[in-house]
Protein backbone atom coordinates (compact mmCIF):
# COMPACT_ATOMS: atom_id res chain seq x y z
CA UNK A 1 0.00 0.00 0.00
CA UNK A 2 1.71 3.15 -0.96
CA UNK A 3 1.50 6.31 1.80
CA UNK A 4 -0.96 8.18 -0.63
CA UNK A 5 -3.16 5.56 -1.07
CA UNK A 6 -2.70 5.41 3.34
CA UNK A 7 -3.58 8.70 3.62
CA UNK A 8 -6.55 8.84 1.45
CA UNK A 9 -8.13 5.50 2.06
CA UNK A 10 -11.02 7.49 3.54
CA UNK A 11 -12.07 8.76 0.72
CA UNK A 12 -13.87 7.47 -1.79
CA UNK A 13 -12.53 5.41 -5.00
CA UNK A 14 -13.06 8.35 -7.67
CA UNK A 15 -11.79 10.92 -5.26
CA UNK A 16 -8.66 8.86 -4.57
CA UNK A 17 -7.69 8.18 -8.03
CA UNK A 18 -8.53 11.97 -8.98
CA UNK A 19 -5.72 13.12 -5.93
CA UNK A 20 -3.23 10.40 -6.92
CA UNK A 21 -3.89 11.26 -10.83
CA UNK A 22 -3.14 15.37 -9.80
CA UNK A 23 -0.28 14.29 -7.57
CA UNK A 24 0.98 12.37 -10.23
CA UNK A 25 0.72 15.07 -13.28
CA UNK A 26 2.24 17.47 -10.72
CA UNK A 27 5.51 15.30 -9.96
CA UNK A 28 5.81 14.65 -13.92
CA UNK A 29 5.21 18.46 -15.02
CA UNK A 30 7.70 19.70 -11.74
CA UNK A 31 10.38 17.14 -13.10
CA UNK A 32 10.27 18.42 -16.96
CA UNK A 33 10.66 21.82 -15.40
CA UNK A 34 13.67 21.24 -13.43
CA UNK A 35 14.99 19.07 -16.56
CA UNK A 36 14.60 22.01 -19.10
CA UNK A 37 15.86 24.93 -16.13
CA UNK A 38 19.29 22.28 -15.77
CA UNK A 39 19.49 22.38 -19.31
CA UNK A 40 19.43 25.59 -19.58
CA UNK A 41 21.59 26.73 -16.78
CA UNK A 42 24.35 24.29 -18.09
CA UNK A 43 25.29 26.41 -20.70
CA UNK A 44 27.71 28.50 -20.95
CA UNK A 45 26.36 31.12 -23.74
CA UNK A 46 22.54 30.67 -23.72
CA UNK A 47 22.39 31.84 -27.84
CA UNK A 48 24.73 29.70 -29.21
CA UNK A 49 24.20 26.79 -27.18
CA UNK A 50 20.13 27.10 -27.66
CA UNK A 51 20.46 24.43 -30.32
CA UNK A 52 22.34 21.96 -28.47
CA UNK A 53 19.79 21.94 -25.74
CA UNK A 54 16.64 21.83 -27.88
CA UNK A 55 18.55 18.84 -29.41
CA UNK A 56 19.38 17.36 -26.03
CA UNK A 57 15.91 17.46 -24.28
CA UNK A 58 14.38 16.22 -27.67
CA UNK A 59 16.61 12.97 -27.73
CA UNK A 60 15.63 12.55 -24.06
CA UNK A 61 12.36 13.27 -24.23
CA UNK A 62 12.55 11.12 -27.29
CA UNK A 63 14.33 7.74 -25.29
CA UNK A 64 11.96 8.15 -22.46
CA UNK A 65 9.47 7.75 -25.04
CA UNK A 66 10.29 4.67 -26.43
CA UNK A 67 11.02 3.25 -22.90
CA UNK A 68 7.33 3.87 -22.12
CA UNK A 69 6.11 2.26 -24.74
CA UNK A 70 8.60 -1.25 -24.65
CA UNK A 71 7.38 -1.39 -21.18
CA UNK A 72 3.39 -1.36 -21.52
CA UNK A 73 3.62 -3.25 -25.18
CA UNK A 74 4.88 -5.87 -22.79
CA UNK A 75 1.88 -5.85 -20.88
CA UNK A 76 -0.52 -6.39 -24.24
Amino acid sequence: MSVLSSLTADDSSSSSSASQRYVNESCLEFLVMETVDTMFRTTLDAESDREAVFSKLEMLGYRVGQSLVERYLGFL
